[in-house]
């Protein structure tokens, strides 16, 4: 009987320490979030850089530069993608819309799959950052 008992236990002792040592969704979707926030930081950035920018009245050859980089950064606000779950209010956005990517009944993607889009879309601003530096 207990020879019975012993590997359904080793069993279930090795599943306990293997779902402890992964990350849940809700982890993974709350360190989307902060990447999210930390782009959305620099991106404003970016737009205060660039209508500085625009305010100082750069030479005709950097002008063409400046509204690429404004292009480039209006896009990037536009592909935004909300996380589920998250609490976002619309008062941080400006006159833009930002994509919705995951429909009307939920995310379509996976919670790594967030992760990985908040860490690229965060890498664009940052390239565009850099671009202005």
């Amino acid at each position: 009987m207990v020879r019975n008992l012993f590997l359904p236990l080793i069993l279930l002792a090795a599943l306990v320490v293997a779902c402890k040592t992964q990350k849940t969704d809700d982890q993974i979707l709350a360190e989307a979030g902060k990447v999210q926030q930390e782009a959305l930081v620099i991106g404003a950035s970016v737009d205060t850089m660039l209508e500085s920018r625009f305010k100082q009245g750069a030479f005709m050859q950097d002008i063409k530069k400046l509204q690429g980089l404004r292009q480039a950064a209006d896009l990037w606000a536009r592909k935004r993608t909300d996380i589920p779950g998250s609490d976002h209010d619309h008062s941080d956005h400006h006159d833009h819309e930002h994509g919705h990517m995951d429909g009307e009944g939920g995310s379509q993607h996976s919670a790594l799959d967030m992760l990985k889009l908040q860490q690229d879309w965060k890498s664009e601003i940052e390239a565009i950052r850099d671009s202005l530096q």
